[in-house]
């Protein structure tokens, strides 16, 4: 094999056997470039995978470790987002009670109140969405030739 600086993986174990796979691993592990792999084979990110991108609501996330480590972290961070969301919504109830007993007023409190709650009602939590599509529009077409023989 040639020592490119890049190697761009399109599910690279497909078709590949056992022992193929365990050589494509190993040969990963000591390559010193920069691998970008694109799998649904777990095993295979667990086995060499040093770096996870996650793809998540417009955003990539990148993640330290392999599939199972990704999984951790990305569990922690679920929760972490799920108990902020509940955070925002009780704070949103308690100055949703305040405004109602409040009439509205021209004090800077009240103003300050009222600002603060217009904020966090406007403020739409991001929910996950496991169907998002990823689009890549085409490219502008680069010839009418594909290939010529002479």
């Amino acid at each position: 094999l040639s020592k490119p600086d890049m190697l761009l993986l399109d599910e690279p174990t497909n078709h590949l056997d056992a022992e193929s796979v365990a050589w494509l691993e190993r040969f990963l592990v000591d390559y010193s470039g920069t691998v970008v792999a694109m799998t649904h084979d777990r095993y295979f990110l667990d086995n060499a995978a040093g770096w996870i991108l996650e793809l998540d609501r417009g955003e990539g996330i990148p993640w330290e470790g392999n599939y199972t480590s990704w999984l951790e972290q990305k569990d922690a961070r679920l929760q972490q987002e799920a108990s902020q969301e509940s955070a925002r919504q009780k704070t949103i109830e308690k100055e949703l009670e305040w405004v109602r007993k409040n009439p509205k007023g021209r004090q800077a409190k009240s103003k300050a109140r009222m600002a603060r709650f217009e904020e966090l009602q406007n403020t739409e939590h991001q929910k996950r969405n496991e169907t998002n599509e990823l689009f890549i529009p085409p490219g502008e077409r680069l010839g009418d030739k594909v290939i010529e023989v002479k």
